[in-house]
């Protein structure tokens, strides 16, 4: 049988290539395809797993799977979501990050669904020689980046390293080109982001106190912890709510950034919270689709053996 992954193009998705793991880890052909290749194509496969999004084609004779994982971003946010709701097509089956993610589109029908969080691969061994102070890994169109990567230009961290792992447009290497402790190595392929981390110190999780992002999981903020980083965060719901519930010591920034310093950071008593609730495995045979998957397609094992 044959899965396709069908995404917009424009996000990273580290899931579909945990996902293409593991299903092909049970013999099962993959397929990972930007939304619009798919429309074009019209591959014929026994699954089309889609990360929304809209979806507005026709359903075939394929088991349609819809998986939100987050809401719509801001500006408008609401009316996109609700606009969404209404133009999607009904699939087989949705996943949805999180109880925020399903809460924001209350679909009112009668399709099963179940949550798929986000998970951690198993970990690469690798050098641990550091190289870098501090790593940010995530958005560069978030609110504030800006006077983050300002307080690496000037002053007390003017002498900090900071490695970039992600996207950066021509503009912002511009404006800190003539940093040379600002370095840029984005985008990354997912599969060497671990061997970044274990060449940096700390970890910096910079999330705005805003929906939807104060309730979407960070991945980031989990990986930073396995990679043995001591992590700075933003405070905000959703790193509380871990915090609470899976322990763990994280730097607190400030609102206005006056607490990254160095000799603050250094003294600090960073701790790790649990991870093994986080394994990409339980999170997928968590979430239902397995059993669903086993219903529609009893000849084919979901499930790999222990």
């Amino acid at each position: 049988m044959t899965i396709a992954f069908i995404h917009g193009g424009q996000s990273f998705l580290p899931e579909v290539d945990q996902y293409r793991h593991y299903f092909e880890g049970l013999g099962i052909h993959t397929r990972a395809l930007p939304y619009q290749s798919w429309r074009r194509e019209t591959p014929v496969v026994d699954v089309e797993w889609i990360f929304m999004g809209r979806d507005t084609v026709k359903p075939s004779t394929a088991v349609r799977i819809h998986e939100y994982a987050s809401t719509s971003t801001p500006p408008w946010r609401k009316p996109k979501d609700l606009w969404k709701k209404f133009t999607n097509i009904k699939p087989n089956y949705r996943l949805f990050l999180n109880n925020y993610v399903r809460q924001a589109f209350d679909f009112r029908d009668d399709i099963p669904w179940g949550y798929r969080d986000m998970g951690l691969g198993q970990l690469t061994e690798h050098p641990r020689d550091k190289l870098f102070d501090f790593v940010y890994a995530g958005s560069l169109e978030r609110e504030g980046i800006s006077r983050l990567f300002g307080c690496f230009a000037k002053d007390r961290m003017k002498d900090m390293t900071l490695l970039v792992l992600s996207r950066a447009d021509e503009a912002l290497r511009r404006k800190y080109r003539s940093h040379a402790n600002i370095i840029f190595k984005g985008p990354v392929p997912h599969a060497e982001v671990s061997g970044y981390l274990h060449k940096c110190c700390y970890g910096i999780n910079y999330v705005p106190d805003v929906e939807p992002y104060n309730y979407q999981t960070s991945t980031k903020f989990l990986e930073y912890q396995q990679a043995g980083l001591g992590v700075i965060t933003t405070e905000y719901a959703w790193v509380v709510q871990f915090m609470a519930q899976y322990g763990g010591n994280y730097f607190f920034l400030k609102d206005d950034l006056s607490n990254l310093d160095p000799s603050l950071i250094s003294d600090f008593r960073f701790r790790s919270g649990a991870l093994e609730d986080w394994t990409w495995e339980l999170q997928v045979e968590r979430s239902g689709i397995l059993d669903f998957l086993q219903q529609k397609f009893p000849s084919q094992s979901f499930r790999h053996s222990t």
